[in-house]
């Protein structure tokens, strides 16, 4: 991917160069100092996913918390002021100063609950658990005594996991759901959606069961873009009674990865998994080479 991009990127700078067009600047202006421009290094590409610190960077209290050039440490150093660069806030803290944060390999589990902080990397900030302050009641203390993800300890919050969570004490009315302004989880939405607190139920195409349950009168969505050929080739339940779900094993994006040489000789053949009562009922036997 850092190739193709980087040979896409060095091309349309070239066009831009000698025939111009418009708005040329934030293309022909963008900071593309790689070692190869045409290929950069997914190193050099993880520490710019990083951030770094473009100006000396000062918190609220006037200390200096990142010099000009340096890795940044967390999310929390970025600046809305053009005196920091990230590709995403929430990979701040994965390349460091101290190195490659996502290389650590310290699989050591300090309080048996599969919590290992020092292997790999997790974003953001190292976080295990999303969401971790629900863990603890209103006043701080875990419900599962047994299973504390973190705890008030007088001063601020503590436990196995980075906090998922600000500063606020128990009692400062801001909770545990911080990414929603409610601060609460939601089973439903009440205004995010055009057609309800729910959303509409419709089945996929490929239904085996021929009708909607919630109004038969409109079985699949109405508003869903379907080629014309592809409506052609569509079965319905009375020649397709039964349900089958696909799996990946080695590739990832399907019919991109799956030429991959690596994947390929990882999983050479596709296969089919069916229940042996169902087998049996069917009269199916297993292929032989």
């Amino acid at each position: 991917m850092p190739k193709f991009l980087g040979r896409l990127y060095m091309r349309l700078r070239e066009l831009y160069q000698q025939e111009g067009g418009a708005n040329p600047e934030p293309l022909l202006n963008m900071r593309w100092d790689y070692k190869d421009p045409y290929d950069p290094h997914p190193e050099e590409v993880a520490r710019e996913a990083n951030g770094m610190a473009l100006t000396d960077v000062y918190d609220d209290k006037g200390q200096l918390i990142a010099k000009k050039g340096q890795q940044l440490s967390s999310f929390a150093q970025l600046r809305d002021d053009g005196s920091t660069s990230s590709f995403c806030w929430v990979y701040c803290g994965s390349w460091t100063e101290q190195g490659n944060q996502m290389a650590n390999r310290d699989n050591s589990d300090p309080y048996g609950l599969g919590c290992t902080p020092g292997w790999a990397w997790s974003w953001p900030a190292n976080r295990r658990i999303l969401y971790n302050r629900a863990s603890a009641d209103p006043a701080g203390k875990p419900w599962d005594a047994k299973r504390a993800l973190l705890h008030w300890n007088g001063l601020k919050w503590a436990g196995m996991d980075v906090a998922d969570y600000g500063q606020a004490a128990p009692g400062s009315n801001v909770g545990p759901f911080i990414m929603n302004p409610e601060g609460v989880a939601r089973l439903f939405s009440l205004d995010k959606m055009n057609d309800g607190p729910f959303p509409e139920h419709y089945e996929p195409i490929e239904s085996p069961i021929g009708t909607n349950p919630l109004h038969p009168d409109v079985i699949s969505s109405p508003v869903a873009r379907i080629y014309h050929d592809d409506i052609a080739n569509m079965g319905n339940a009375d020649a397709f009674p039964y349900v089958a779900t696909t799996y990946s094993i080695t590739e990832l994006f399907r019919h991109w990865t799956k030429h991959a040489l690596l994947n390929a000789i990882a999983q050479p053949d596709q296969f089919i998994e069916i229940g042996e009562r169902w087998r049996a009922k069917k009269g199916l036997r297993q292929a032989t080479r």
